[in-house]
């Protein structure tokens, strides 16, 4: 499973246009979850989730959510999201099995932590996704330029990857919206009830 919480809260001019919580941040959580499950894709989603700010409550979206994900292999994938935390920008995930665990923590301001006899200090989180992955940004550019230069376009796999991921998000909000479990088999027939 997975918590992903942003930080700072974007503009409320750009949560306009960002197609919603579902489509701006966690369709990059379900990508991650496709990377660890060796591209699994779930047969199920459900999501629950509240909105407290009202200017988002005002654009039909919310500001936090929690989606389980069921797979025919068994896997049962969680994803805990919300659009603030207040101690910096918060991306963990833990993958759990028979034969034990994998966790992926915060990248953290610095590696120092002071013990006192009041308990332990630990260095903030990185702000926020600019600080965390300004070198996968870099990387990013650099493969896209080569693309260009080359005049070539991503392998099929990875073009298929992007459209199971938007179904995935797509299940997800008609899961919260629908208030009920939804399979991906029935988002074609859904798709119209998303406000999108």
């Amino acid at each position: 499973g997975g918590i992903f919480f942003d930080n700072p809260l974007p503009p409320l001019e750009y949560l306009k246009v960002s197609g919603g919580i579902f489509f701006d941040m966690l369709c990059h959580d379900f990508d991650m979850i496709h990377f660890l499950s060796s591209g699994q894709v779930p047969e199920e989603v459900y999501s629950v989730g509240h909105c407290y700010n009202q200017d988002i409550a005002k654009m039909d979206d919310i500001d936090m959510v929690a989606v389980t994900m069921k797979f025919k292999s068994g896997l049962i994938a969680t994803v805990d999201c919300s659009r603030i935390a207040a101690y910096g920008y918060d991306q963990r995930v833990e993958a759990f099995g028979e034969k034990g665990m994998a966790c992926a923590n915060n990248e953290s301001t610095s590696t120092v932590v002071v013990a006192t006899s009041s308990g332990y200090q630990h260095p903030m989180s990185e702000w926020s996704f600019p600080e965390r992955y300004k070198h996968t940004y870099t990387t990013e550019l650099a493969e896209f330029t080569a693309m260009v230069k080359t005049n070539s376009v991503e392998d099929e796999a990875i073009v298929r990857r992007h459209l199971d991921l938007d179904t995935i998000t797509a299940a997800a909000e008609l899961s919260y919206r629908l208030k009920r479990p939804v399979k991906l088999e029935e988002v074609p027939t859904l798709r119209p009830k998303l406000p999108h």
